[in-house]
């Protein structure tokens, strides 16, 4: 929590244009019937700083030949004004992208 505050200082009141948060693979894993909390933050952070876009990924180390077999969940975040004109290196997709 105290690196997503230290996120938004930045994305508020320094300009931050782009940031990637790292995870383990169990953040986009919903217990017990419920919403994964992967969903969860991406709803507080539309929320709190609308200003960005934002979409989790999932990354295996091992697709890029690395000896390691864990898997890697990252929280990508880019400033929509970037992301607007950027539109293709980004992949605004409806089905990653989580809009409110």
């Amino acid at each position: 929590v105290t690196v997503v505050l230290w996120v938004a200082i930045l994305i508020r009141k320094h300009g931050l244009l782009a940031c990637i948060l790292e995870n383990v693979v169990g953040f986009k894993t919903g217990w017990s019937g419920r919403q994964p909390t992967s969903d969860h933050w991406l709803k507080i952070l539309a929320v709190f700083l609308p200003e960005f876009s934002w979409r989790v990924d999932t990354l295996a180390l091992s697709d890029y030949m690395r000896p390691q077999s864990r898997v890697r969940v990252f929280i990508r975040g880019l400033r929509r004004s970037v992301a607007e004109s950027v539109h293709h290196a980004f992949h605004l997709s409806e089905s990653v992208l989580f809009e409110v």
